[in-house]
């Protein structure tokens, strides 16, 4: 299957996470860091997003060898009590076809997030798969004409 690539969104950090000392939250951090380490992923991006909205105050991508290291990672997270501190969604995918992941060579770059949900949504599904993709394929040269870099794209619906 290749790399699973892992979201995570913040939503933010329950009562327990401010109740510990500053000392003891930098090893939290540094427990969940270790973790995915351990399983062998890779940090594709981490972003303090509070500056931009007050819903979600950081959100990242991480590369993951394959489904059994997210289970592992999952797994000391969960012995690490993180969960207890943290308020999170997630969602695993895999590289959408023919993309491949762009060097970033920008000064203080700023990341946006989309999530594409197209839950229930019978007018995409209805239109033909060319039409779908000529409109996926505006929004890119549209992202491109004004500076962006799409950095990735995952396909979550497996």
């Amino acid at each position: 299957m290749g790399p699973i690539y892992h979201l995570f969104i913040v939503r933010g950090y329950r009562e327990a996470y401010y109740q510990l000392s500053l000392e003891a939250r930098d090893q939290l951090w540094t427990r969940v860091s270790e973790s995915s380490q351990a399983a062998g992923a890779k940090m594709l991006v981490g972003c303090y997003s509070r500056w931009s909205n007050e819903t979600y105050p950081a959100w990242g991508v991480e590369e993951y060898p394959g489904m059994q290291a997210i289970q592992q990672a999952t797994r000391t997270n969960e012995k690490n009590q993180h969960f207890r501190y943290i308020e999170a969604e997630t969602y695993n995918g895999v590289l959408m076809e023919d993309f491949q992941i762009p060097q970033v060579d920008l000064p203080d770059p700023i990341y946006q997030l989309f999530l594409v949900k197209n839950h229930h949504n019978d007018a995409w599904a209805s239109l033909a798969e060319d039409t779908r993709d000529r409109i996926f394929s505006a929004v890119g040269e549209s992202i491109r004409k004004h500076g962006g870099i799409n950095l990735i794209g995952c396909d979550i619906n497996w």
